[in-house]
């Protein structure tokens, strides 16, 4: 039986600004695609394969109705979300698929004051247009690295490096 994508509820002891959630979740896959030659080639043997639009400009992200999810975070590199555990590409001449599933966690945090939350710790403008809806950058949240995906001004996707991920927690959840 496969276990689709869940969230839970992370117990942040009321230090996160009223009306601010903080959740992560589990039960999906993280694929980096990477490739080395002709981007547009890789493009739509991406798109060929996901059967759906591929963001080709860095910083840039789509999300499809059935939870699947591309964000392009370099001018050759995107980060393919599947809301399903185990889900593969398959391989495409000239590219790298690497499955990134069990090194990263994804957090979301939202709420109508969420932006002034992230902004105490994001090194990024998060006025920026890498920061408008749909927008995703390579950012750091107090020296740790973070992949951020704004899915609107007040709800943001937060992919993390699994040995990270308690110090994040800590770094959002900790009043300054």
């Amino acid at each position: 039986m496969t276990k689709l994508q869940s969230s839970i509820q992370i117990p942040v002891r009321n230090t996160l600004a009223p009306g601010v959630t903080l959740r992560q979740y589990t039960g999906y896959s993280l694929l980096h695609f990477m490739t080395r030659g002709d981007r547009d080639k890789a493009t739509e043997l991406l798109a060929r394969q996901l059967n759906m639009s591929i963001p080709t400009c860095p910083n840039t992200a789509i999300s499809h109705t059935n939870g699947m999810r591309v964000l392009c975070f370099g001018d050759k590199r995107w980060l393919v979300h599947a809301p399903v555990p185990d889900w593969k590409l398959e391989p495409v001449e000239g590219c790298a698929v690497t499955d990134l599933s069990d090194s990263r966690v994804l957090f979301c945090i939202k709420g109508e004051p969420v932006r002034e939350q992230l902004a105490r710790v994001c090194t990024l403008d998060l006025a920026s247009s890498a920061c408008a809806p749909g927008g995703c950058a390579l950012t750091q949240f107090e020296q740790i690295p973070v992949l951020l995906h704004v899915n609107d001004n007040c709800s943001y996707d937060l992919y993390v490096e699994n040995s990270f991920s308690e110090d994040l927690m800590r770094v959002l959840t900790v009043k300054k």
